[in-house]
């Protein structure tokens, strides 16, 4: 009858601890898809510096950006818009998105076939576009389609490249944003970083600001330790889980060293000092090296919890109150920032 009462009072702990162990391999193997979705290395050394929602989006001029390439450091931007594309095979709807030379290199895009326009093309007001792989299969049926044309809203523009940009979902077709009839300005800008260079994330904030990019109405968004974000949640889960588990066996190690401190004492009331240090010498060594041990995780547990702690108070200084930010972050897609 004890034995089955016994079993009754485990059955909750156990079921909790499995609930517990489901719970936590279930976080990890989320954090862990999240943080390869993420894909950080498009966004190594890259600072978004995007306009507030609730101001109006400052518009900074296109020549002024280019300008700036040319004095301090690497920008490049994006104008999104919805077009029509439509060639001899095929006509489809594409984003169409307004950029710079340098593009694909910040973002370290690869280009399959043909190559990204250049800055005399960007210069020259030259229609040349580059389709990412998506819209070069839906258009044309291949990737190998470099002095090819396409129709965009009426007008005949030189295929110049293709481009895997990870977008296997929409057709997005880029061209030289000097050509956008619409826009000469740009909103969000993503500038690269060089810390060796001396150009890093508090030089480039400052710098930013004779285009009138300021901390007021921008937010700055360090892309490289967003892509990182989920890693750091990843370890900082295996950390406070380590940690947990060595208080455990902390606890299981405490009892035995008790249980073994008291056999010595009971042997030592009843023999003298030198006899029973004879008789229980590899039992008093291996108390002292657990105690050893025990302090020693103790000590490691506590820089494991303080470097979580220090993660903390950085993920709490991320712009959280930004609805893109947020929406960003539980898609596990850093290039959601980009868009206005």
């Amino acid at each position: 009858m004890k034995r089955t009462f016994l079993k009754t009072r485990s059955t909750p702990a156990s079921a909790l601890g499995i609930c517990g162990l489901a719970l936590f391999s279930l976080t990890v193997i989320t954090l862990f898809i999240m943080a390869l979705l993420a894909g950080r290395g498009h966004y190594h050394r890259l600072l978004l510096a995007k306009p507030v929602r609730s101001y109006a989006p400052a518009l900074i001029n296109l020549d002024a950006i280019e300008q700036f390439c040319e004095d301090e450091f690497l920008l490049t931007y994006e104008q999104r818009d919805l077009s029509s594309a439509s060639t001899v095979y095929q006509q489809c709807q594409v984003t169409l998105v307004g950029t710079n030379s340098l593009y694909p290199a910040l973002l370290g895009y690869q280009v399959l076939s043909g190559a990204f326009f250049t800055k005399a093309a960007w210069n020259a007001k030259s229609r040349h576009a580059v389709l990412n792989e998506t819209a070069a299969f839906t258009l044309f049926g291949s990737n190998k389609i470099v002095g090819k044309t396409i129709k965009l809203d009426k007008e005949i523009w030189l295929v110049s490249g293709v481009l895997y940009d990870d977008d296997d979902e929409n057709n997005v077709i880029y061209i030289p944003s000097i050509n956008n009839a619409q826009s000469a300005h740009a909103s969000a800008i993503i500038a690269l970083l060089a810390p060796e260079q001396g150009i890093s994330e508090t030089y480039a904030k400052n710098a930013l600001k004779v285009l009138g990019v300021q901390d007021a109405t921008y937010i700055f968004v360090n892309m490289e330790n967003m892509a990182n974000l989920y890693w750091e949640w990843l370890f900082a889960a295996l950390k406070l889980t380590l940690c947990v588990l060595f208080g455990l066996f902390t606890s299981v190690m405490l009892r035995y060293i008790k249980a073994a401190v008291l056999v010595f004492m009971d042997t030592l009331k009843q023999q003298y000092l030198k006899d029973s240090l004879v008789m229980s010498w590899k039992e008093l060594l291996r108390i002292i090296a657990l105690v050893i041990f025990l302090l020693a995780g103790i000590v490691f547990c506590l820089t494991l919890v303080l470097q979580v702690l220090t993660g903390f108070l950085y993920w709490h200084s991320l712009p959280w109150n930004n609805e893109d930010f947020r929406s960003a972050i539980l898609k596990a897609d850093p290039s959601l920032l980009y868009e206005l």
